[in-house]
């Protein structure tokens, strides 16, 4: 039987990960790991979390490393077939292991599965993790998509094997799609699983709100993407357009320093992405649109959306 590790990152949120922790240990599926990596927590994680769960692999990083680089370190430690990712603060059903083993041994060209994300107070779609339009939340069946969702989701460890880890130097969002986009250089792709399903407590925290920091880094981000997996004259015509709308999105909240803070260092700081450059196929990003074009949601939507998630 294959099986299958479940990497989780945490931050000064214990009482989250004990409720996570537990919904994991009701399992139907036997073969698995847990692995949680502390990305250097201030309360009781160090303390409580070794002494009241002893088989989970925990790991104390003492420096913030970022999601990818936090996630990263729980791939090279982990010892499964399938690795499996959940946000800290989420909770899983019992046969959620099962569920993932079944589907990928099922849908053999699924490489990814992103997972539906439900609010854990109301049972509703999730909004704040979201990136597909209305008519994906009635979907019913498994079905490929143009990415995933950093809440829940899962990689076989052949496409780790093949495209290698996430992209350490974004630190801070959209190494959801950059990993998506290279995912295209192997016969796999995304797929959306309905029937698997997180439980996401949406954070009264709002860490990943719309604001300076989140406006910088996505700039950026998608500056440094886009040279690293597409070509030029595809880059230029996609970002044009959108970098227009989010620099009128940025005049009208009051970004415009950080709107150009990320399109300098995007622009200035690319030197890594020019030596990982590997841009794709024209047919494969075509692919990659078409799957986009047909799960987008309206633009403003989209738009928020895209920067904050």
């Amino acid at each position: 039987m294959k099986f299958v590790s479940v990497i989780i990152l945490t931050y000064n949120r214990v009482k989250d990960v004990i409720d996570l922790l537990e919904s994991l240990s009701y399992q139907t599926y036997p073969h698995f790991e847990v692995i949680l990596i502390d990305n250097n927590s201030t309360d009781e994680t160090h303390k409580v979390i070794p002494e009241r769960f002893p088989s989970v692999r925990y790991f104390r990083v003492f420096y913030n490393s970022g999601v990818p680089g936090g996630r990263n370190f729980g791939i090279v430690n982990a010892r499964g077939d399938y690795l499996v990712f959940v946000d800290n603060d989420a909770v899983v059903e019992s046969d959620f292991l099962e569920k993932i083993v079944s589907t990928f041994e099922k849908e053999s060209q699924a490489g990814i599965l992103t997972f539906k994300i439900l609010n854990y107070y109301n049972k509703e779609i999730d909004s704040s993790t979201w990136i597909f339009n209305e008519s994906m939340k009635h979907v019913e069946q498994n079905t490929p998509v143009h990415s995933f969702v950093g809440c829940g989701h899962a990689f076989r460890r052949e496409v780790v094997d093949s495209i290698g880890l996430l992209w350490t130097r974004l630190f801070f969002l959209h190494e959801e799609k950059d990993y998506s986009l290279r995912l295209l250089h192997t016969p796999y792709l995304v797929y959306y699983t309905p029937d698997i399903i997180v439980y996401h407590k949406v954070s009264p925290e709002k860490r990943y709100d719309l604001n300076e920091r989140s406006f910088y880094y996505n700039v950026r981000n998608i500056i440094w993407i886009y040279i690293r997996n597409v070509s030029l004259l595809q880059s230029i015509s996609f970002l044009s357009p959108l970098f227009v709308k989010i620099f009128l999105y940025s005049f009208r909240k009051g970004y415009v320093y950080h709107f150009f803070k990320g399109v300098i260092e995007g622009i200035a700081g690319s030197r890594e992405a020019w030596q990982l450059r590997k841009p794709l196929p024209k047919a494969k990003y075509q692919q990659y649109v078409q799957l986009e074009n047909k799960e987008k949601a309206p633009l403003l939507i989209r738009l928020k959306r895209f920067l904050v998630n």
